[in-house]
């Protein structure tokens, strides 16, 4: 069983735990790292993922952040090629389609090589990857609100890459806490655990735990 850490806040639980967490950074200055070291992924400093050996992995294969909703997109380079991993599994279609437009290719080809006044020649082989490139594929993102949003951001990022942690900044100045709530709560049966990190201490108790970090940088539970 693998495990999150996330020392600051003296948290150190299974993956698969889908409690969720408000965790409020007092201190300007320890925020602004934390943010930005996860919106560059510079660095594990702050959220490590340990595997049943207590060795360190990849955070990022595991755990999702994004440090602004406003730009939330569930078309992400992580999601898209991950569905390209699922649709490169119908081979036949694929193989298929790349010989007969390569065929099509080819024979545009002669035509134009017959009336050029010059010798020319192609090496035309038009692969499975070609055909998937010529698709230019894309998640349909017909949401409205940004709650459609974040749900749908969820919703794929767990089934494309089966990321069951999500760690978002500032929810609460774009949420209404009943909307936030309801997120936590249809995720839980999913087994997906949602964090929200803050600056301000607004007294919401919607989350399974609160933990705060205060301007000294100590730890209030």
């Amino acid at each position: 069983m693998s495990y999150l850490s996330i020392p600051l806040f003296n948290v150190y639980e299974p993956l698969d735990d889908s409690d969720s967490y408000l965790l409020i950074i007092k201190n300007k200055q320890l925020l602004y790292y934390f943010l930005q070291n996860y919106n560059y992924n510079t660095n594990e400093e702050y959220i490590k993922v340990f595997d049943e050996s207590n060795n360190q992995i990849k955070t990022m294969d595991y755990i999702d952040i994004v440090t602004s909703i406003l730009s939330i997109d569930v078309n992400t380079k992580k999601n898209i090629n991950a569905l390209v991993r699922q649709l490169k599994t119908n081979t036949d279609i694929l193989k298929k389609t790349s010989l007969n437009v390569t065929s099509i290719v080819k024979e545009a080809f002669d035509i134009i090589k017959m009336d050029s006044p010059l010798d020319i020649i192609s090496d035309i082989n038009i692969s499975e990857d070609d055909i998937i490139k010529m698709m230019d594929i894309n998640i349909d993102e017909c949401s409205n609100t940004m709650i459609e949003r974040l749900n749908n951001y969820v919703k794929f990022s767990y089934e494309l890459r089966n990321v069951r942690i999500f760690i978002f900044y500032n929810l609460l100045s774009f949420l209404a806490e009943t909307e936030i709530e309801l997120l936590i709560h249809n995720y839980k049966y999913s087994n997906i655990k949602i964090i929200d990190i803050e600056y301000f201490d607004d007294g919401v108790c919607i989350f399974d735990h609160k933990k705060i970090v205060d301007k000294d940088i100590c730890l209030l539970e």
